[in-house]
């Protein structure tokens, strides 16, 4: 009798297991649907300003180089007059006077008229060369701001070693203003968002709570 009630429980454990096992294999195949949150990069279009540095326009409207005497103490040209006279009237004393003076000391004038040719008021440095045969520069730099529409006259003269000295003016661009120049550009960016997709877990690892 021991022995039919041992090998009864046996076989009653070994359903039980059985069942057991039925059941797990079951949950596991068994896939339940379920809501879940997936994250992914979207580019999204937005509007950015793009700026670039341009140089302000100008132009030069005038530009002359002239010798000009600054002093004068020779004497090109003598006159004479009388300051004395005898008794029949002839004059028997004379005096001398000068009728032109000619240049002793000259000097060479540039003259630069530069025009905002540009919407903006911008300050400019322009310089200044006066030169002569013997490779002489003699540079003078100036800075002026000047308006749109408007122009600046720029002057410098240097004196020259010698009459007749061979001399011409010149001048450059020291340095010209600049403005930031901006337009609207469509660029994209990578905005990271999040949306819900259906996923399909065990039943067994919905049981455990285990699903991801």
């Amino acid at each position: 009798m021991a022995k039919n009630k041992t090998k009864i429980n046996k076989k009653r454990i070994l359903w039980i297991l059985l069942f057991i096992v039925l059941i797990v294999v079951i949950l596991v195949i068994i896939q339940i649907p379920y809501t879940g949150l997936v994250t992914y990069a979207d580019r999204e279009p937005y509007s950015d300003k793009d700026c670039t540095q341009q140089t302000l326009k100008s132009v030069s409207t005038s530009f002359s180089s002239n010798i000009n005497c600054i002093e004068r103490n020779i004497c090109t040209h003598y006159s004479q007059y009388c300051i004395d006279k005898n008794w029949l009237g002839n004059c028997i004393e004379y005096s001398q006077s000068c009728d032109n003076w000619g240049c002793s000391k000259s000097e060479t004038s540039c003259t630069l008229t530069l025009k905002n040719i540009d919407d903006t008021a911008g300050s400019w440095t322009i310089e200044l060369l006066v030169q002569n045969s013997k490779g002489g520069i003699h540079p003078n730099q100036q800075t002026d701001t000047i308006q749109p529409t408007l122009e600046k006259t720029f002057t410098f003269s240097y004196p020259n070693d010698y009459i007749g000295e061979s001399t011409w003016c010149n001048w450059n661009y020291i340095n010209q203003p600049t403005k930031s120049v901006c337009e609207n550009v469509l660029k994209y960016r990578d905005i990271e968002k999040t949306k819900e997709e259906i996923r399909y877990c065990s039943a067994l690892k919905k049981l455990l709570r285990r699903c991801n």
